[in-house]
């Protein structure tokens, strides 16, 4: 095994870039939480929508670093203040469920101890006593997707649905939903859901083109450029030139997880042969693993195509 190698790529993963998108998003969630606080009788709920791969689950650990738990000890007892927290949703969930998970997050030690009654009634103490103002509730979309995969409204995740809200407002705290954007439309078909959801945040794949409302791709791959060669210390040549930029979206679609993906594998590449500078040739290699074959835009290594092919491909796109 690469040991040295591997740690040192894995540095990577500590370059968090903040771009419009996700500057919006985590502000937005924050200004939902700060009018809640201020809310004389009602949360005040937002959605963080965005296919897989674009940082919803970066943006969520980076509100819930501002928030620390407490333990306050007393004679004989002590409890846990726990201002925020975060749920994955399980794959076929219910109500229960999510009332055994929370119970374990708020430090419950037998969360399934009693009736589902009890369990409910001993998670709005616990709520109250660890004075909780935010959760966020990941992998949303569970409640409305099927074994198959294929979306569906029914009673129950309707249900499912109906309880956060209810429990966001009986507690006042802020809920936040993170979801795939295809769940949405569903869930939102319900006025009483889209009404106390009016916050919405996407996030979208890097573009190439001029769109205001999109983050362009370039400045972020300058940014990680700069990462690379100041903290990890490894030269590179410019992968935010236009021609490298170009290359690299045609590799991964702008999908930003795929992206880092694919220039972590080409360090690999270039540190296992002791190179001493990244080059399109150890992305070349990094694509031929098809660790991008998902969202690729081009069954051609971009790596490997001439001047003419690349902007035969960028005039094909605008």
């Amino acid at each position: 095994m690469n040991t040295n190698i591997l740690s040192t790529i894995a540095k990577l993963d500590y370059c968090i870039i903040t771009h419009k998108e996700y500057k919006n998003a985590i502000d937005g969630i924050f200004r939902c939480w700060e009018e809640t606080l201020f809310s004389p009788n009602k949360s005040i709920n937002c959605l963080l929508v965005a296919e897989g791969g674009l940082g919803k689950t970066t943006i969520c650990n980076k509100i819930l670093e501002n928030f620390t738990d407490e333990v306050i000890s007393n004679e004989g007892y002590s409890i846990v203040i726990k201002p925020a927290f975060y749920i994955q949703i399980p794959a076929k969930t219910n109500i229960d469920n999510l009332t055994k998970l929370m119970l374990q997050k708020l430090g419950d030690i037998n969360p399934s101890t009693g009736s589902t009654f009890d369990r409910y009634i001993r998670l709005a103490q616990k709520l109250k006593i660890s004075r909780t103002k935010l959760i966020i509730f990941d992998e949303f979309h569970h409640v409305y997707s099927t074994e198959s995969s294929h979306k569906k409204y029914t009673t129950s995740n309707e249900n499912i649905a109906n309880w956060i809200k209810t429990l966001g407002d009986a507690n006042k705290i802020c809920i936040c939903l993170v979801s795939l954007p295809q769940y949405v439309e569903l869930f939102l078909r319900d006025s009483q859901q889209s009404r106390r959801y009016k916050d919405q945040f996407y996030l979208n794949p890097l573009t190439i083109n001029n769109d205001p409302e999109r983050t362009h791709i370039k400045p972020f791959i300058y940014q990680v450029q700069e990462f690379i060669r100041n903290e990890m210390q490894i030269c590179t040549e410019d992968i935010a030139e236009d021609r490298f930029v170009l290359m690299l979206f045609i590799a991964t679609a702008g999908y930003h997880d795929f992206l880092m993906s694919l220039i972590k594998r080409a360090l690999f590449f270039q540190l296992s042969t002791n190179s001493i500078v990244l080059t399109p040739e150890h992305f070349a290699k990094a694509w031929e693993t098809d660790i991008t074959s998902s969202v690729r835009l081009s069954t051609t290594n971009p790596f490997n195509m001439s001047e003419k092919e690349l902007f035969s491909f960028y005039k094909s796109i605008h």
